[in-house]
């Protein structure tokens, strides 16, 4: 009697029949009762182990994982494995750059070097004209660089009716010890350079000579987000107008519970938003009536929106890279997939370099468009639940991969306003979140803010410092709506 033992290398166990036979009944059952046990148990730890070894495998290569949370040894990304190839430093073609002359109306001092003899025959040269060859700047801090302004506020006693009044700061004068353009640098600090409130007082006191306690850095930032509110709010607004825009998320910490840091982007705006979950009631308070092309990922919050959807390539290009890691018949689905990405992505560039239009742009992603739906179709029969089931929701939702290729102005991924929520989730790892309504609000402002100017090329610094002298003196501020086009 040959039997087949579940979980065996060598499955195939030979009984003589005779001693098959002499075995009581009842142990035939035992056994076969056993070895049906026995199956089920290994089955079921067999999905655990492929459950745990892909987890186990999951990189910024195949998954929504950052690059930083890579272990040692993890391969680059696809498309970026010859870049070891490339010397470092400049490539051959790159325009080379050079430190900019500050004009003499900048320079503060002159000092003028002139030979006093002849470096070849040492002959004197005092009676000759010195002629300019060369002027050679250097930069230097200020041992007090900063500008300190007195006011002293007096009182007068009224001779008619024997009261005393007072002096009142001047409109515009804040009524802390310091000025919009040092207060705007403090909180560029914390909110740009993500610094914690404790470096800024030192770097404060180190290097500029100002000590500074951690309260007032905290109240300072209050003000600064009352001062660019509006701006906040018109980013909010004009952002709802935008022909096409995306939008992605990530955790945030409120309080020390859970949050949802938001980004939504277009060409020349980037609003952030932190909300108290991601549920589609939050998301739908983000994108507000926002009417346009709207690129995402698959996130069912998403669901509610009517309008265009774009749904971004570089998460099916981990999808894909997923599949072809899992056994038996995903690997050639994920394989395959990964193909048509790369023939998709091919045929982009050449429309971004002007090779083809967008007429033959449409015309040439048919072919690829057709196949990958096949692939798609075959993937939700490979036998394997996780890529079985990828491929019935990019199957629901097909029409969303291809808005890029019939509508212009629409980007096949999402990459722009990932980099922008990268942004804010490092800022949560340093300073895990916010732990007050105002520093909440203190930080989807200043983000908002300081990623929209640096689209439209405005100083981050400036448009603070005028914010906050308007701000001040009760006026209408910068704006940061952008000009109709």
């Amino acid at each position: 009697m040959r039997f087949q033992v579940p979980g065996l290398t060598a499955s195939q166990i030979d009984v003589p029949d005779s001693d098959w036979a002499a075995t009581p009944k009842s142990v035939h059952e035992a056994y076969g009762r056993v070895i049906a046990a026995m199956g089920a148990t290994i089955s079921t730890l067999q999905k655990r182990l492929d459950v745990l070894e892909e987890k186990l495998n999951t990189n910024s290569r195949n998954s929504g994982k950052p690059p930083s949370s890579d272990p040692p040894g993890t391969l680059p990304n696809r498309g970026k494995q010859n870049a070891g190839e490339r010397k470092k430093g400049g490539q051959p073609g790159h325009d080379g750059r050079t430190r900019r002359v500050f004009p003499e109306q900048e320079v503060d001092n002159v000092v003028d070097v002139a030979p006093k003899l002849c470096g070849s025959c040492g002959h004197s040269l005092d009676e000759v004209e010195a002629l300019p060859y060369l002027a050679h700047q250097i930069l230097e801090l200020l041992e007090k660089p900063y500008f300190i302004t007195e006011y002293r506020l007096q009182s007068r006693l009224c001779p008619c009716c024997n009261q005393t009044s007072h002096g009142h700061l001047p409109e515009g004068v804040s009524p802390r010890n310091f000025g919009p353009r040092l207060t705007a640098a403090l909180s560029l600090m914390a909110g740009v350079f993500h610094m914690s409130r404790r470096d800024i007082t030192s770097l404060a006191k180190d290097i500029l000579g100002i000590e500074i306690s951690l309260g007032t850095v905290s109240s300072l930032e209050g003000l600064v987000t009352d001062a660019i509110a509006g701006a906040h709010q018109e980013v909010a607004e004009a952002i709802q107008k935008e022909e096409v825009a995306g939008i992605d998320d990530s955790s945030w910490r409120k309080d020390n519970k859970y949050a949802c840091l938001w980004a939504m982007t277009s060409s020349r705006l980037t609003l952030y938003r932190i909300t108290v979950d991601k549920s589609e009631k939050s998301a739908a308070s983000v994108v507000g009536d926002f009417s346009g092309v709207l690129t995402s990922d698959r996130a069912k919050n998403l669901d509610f929106f009517q309008g265009w959807r774009q749904t971004c390539w570089a998460h099916l290009d981990r999808h894909f890279k997923r599949m072809s890691e899992r056994p038996g018949l995903s690997q050639q689905v994920g394989l395959d997939a990964m193909a048509v990405h790369d023939q998709v992505f091919h045929v982009w560039h050449q429309y971004k370099a002007e090779v083809i239009d967008a007429d033959q742009l449409f015309d040439t992603l048919k072919g690829p468009r057709i196949e990958l739906q096949a692939i798609l179709e075959r993937g939700t029969r490979c036998g394997h639940t996780k890529t079985q089931n990828t491929c019935f929701n990019l199957l629901e939702i097909y029409d969303r991969l291809w808005t890029f290729s019939y509508l212009e102005g629409v980007e096949p991924t999402n990459n722009t306003t990932e980099q922008k929520i990268r942004t804010g989730v490092l800022w949560r790892r340093t300073s895990h979140g916010s732990q007050s309504e105002r520093g909440t609000r203190f930080a989807e402002s200043i983000l908002t803010v300081a990623a929209t100017c640096r689209q439209q090329g405005l100083s981050v610094l400036a448009f603070l410092e005028e914010s906050l002298v308007s701000f001040l003196k009760k006026i209408p501020g910068p704006t940061l709506r952008p000009a109709p086009t």
